[in-house]
């Protein structure tokens, strides 16, 4: 299968975290064999290097593939009531036929990095993926990838400006305040900005320094340092915004732990607009962003009243100079959320504007939104070759 208009409106696969149906003693006992092998040595390839482990990943950014094989599974017996009257689910431990849990970067896997260009369709990269387990333990039995239960997908999109644009981009984003999510919210200056939840979780970051501080050591005992240096430079032209679904919003999604073939591209490239939109708040204009005190004057006073354009011209200069939360304090609340809800709705974006830096880097229009042009939509050569026979397999 070729990679066609089709593939280009998915999101990207990154990191997954499968179960799999209950397996065979015999299957169970193939797999504790192959893992002894291969906890006990790191396994070199001349593409990839991988290392299979028992315990989670230390984080996205873990290169290894992390395998189990549990005989015991936590069932819900019941509810009970708390203190503040909710319902809680009572759950027990309890001994079950033998099972796997396996969680990596399934573009990792492929291709050593996860920098860009990664696969963009959930069953043939699940199925890919366990039939990539199966070589690596040297075993065969496992149950088909579309059949394991899904506990948690990271849907990641790229997008290619300079090094500069994408630190001035981020470190913009330190003038906005998101009530929604600020017990959950971390910033890292111009690198980034992460928001966890018990259902989702959202991390928009420059590559670069990423790659740089947890690929590129790793890679380099693997290739030579033209090969990592160029992926480096690769790298620092990249921002990302990822995604990470987790079991309980799947579940709800559901109304059950659904299968991999019951997760649609669709589905996740749905779930993965709405996050971006609930943190940036301007992906939901359908209408081109402008972020320019000349772009924004001329959008306010086409779409709007001259004495509305005018009092909201003035509330973007407030919030582009001094930030939300000042500019909130000057308004009373059903003004500000009118106000505000106007400036949005006209494509007006406040971060990294032409007032509040000097010489703006980031172009013009920009927004981290898949329609955007400097999206990534492709997937590597390497990673469609190896999905294409899991593709074209029923």
């Amino acid at each position: 299968m070729n990679v066609g208009d089709k593939v280009t409106v998915r999101c990207m696969i990154d990191t997954v975290k499968l179960r799999s149906p209950f397996v065979s003693e015999e299957v169970a006992r193939s797999v504790e064999l192959g893992l002894t092998r291969r906890i006990a040595f790191q396994e070199r390839t001349d593409t990839v290097l991988y290392e299979i482990v028992s315990e989670s990943l230390a984080g996205t950014y873990d290169a290894r593939l992390s395998v189990a094989l549990k005989r015991e599974e936590i069932i819900t017996t019941g509810m009970s009531a708390t203190y503040a009257g909710r319902r809680r689910p009572v759950t027990q431990l309890r001994s079950c036929d033998p099972y796997l849990v396996i969680e990596c970067s399934i573009h990792k896997q492929i291709v050593g990095h996860n920098i860009c260009s990664g696969p963009r369709e959930f069953t043939p990269a699940c199925r890919w993926l366990i039939g990539h387990l199966e070589r690596v333990l040297g075993i065969t039995g496992l149950p088909d990838g579309a059949s394991w239960y899904v506990e948690r997908v990271d849907v990641t999109e790229c997008y290619e400006m300079s090094f500069e644009a994408i630190q001035e981009f981020i470190r913009s984003l330190n003038n906005a305040t998101f009530p929604r999510r600020a017990g959950s919210l971390s910033r890292y200056g111009s690198h980034g900005i992460f928001s966890g939840g018990s259902s989702t979780s959202l991390k928009l970051y420059h590559k670069g320094p990423e790659f740089a501080k947890h690929d590129a050591p790793r890679l380099r005992t693997l290739w030579d340092r033209p090969r990592v240096y160029n992926l480096q430079v690769l790298a620092n032209g990249i921002m990302r915004v990822e995604v990470g679904i987790k079991q309980e919003k799947l579940k709800r999604d559901f109304g059950k732990r659904p299968t991999v073939d019951q997760v649609t591209d669709e589905y996740l490239a749905e779930i993965h607009d709405t996050e971006v939109a609930k943190l940036l708040r301007e992906a939901r204009t359908e209408m081109g962003v402008v972020r320019t005190m000349e772009e924004v004057t001329s959008r306010l006073y086409k779409v709007h009243k001259p004495h509305t354009a005018g009092t909201l011209v003035g509330l973007w200069v407030q919030l582009s100079t001094v930030g939300e939360e000042v500019a909130r304090s000057r308004y009373p609340n059903r003004t500000w959320y009118r106000h505000r809800k106007a400036l949005v709705d006209s494509g007006c974006a406040w971060d990294g504007t032409d007032l509040a830096l000097s010489g703006t880097n980031i172009p013009v229009g920009f927004a981290p939104v898949r329609r955007d042009q400097r999206r990534d939509a492709v997937e590597s050569f390497e990673v469609a070759a190896a999905l294409a026979p899991y593709r074209l397999a029923v």
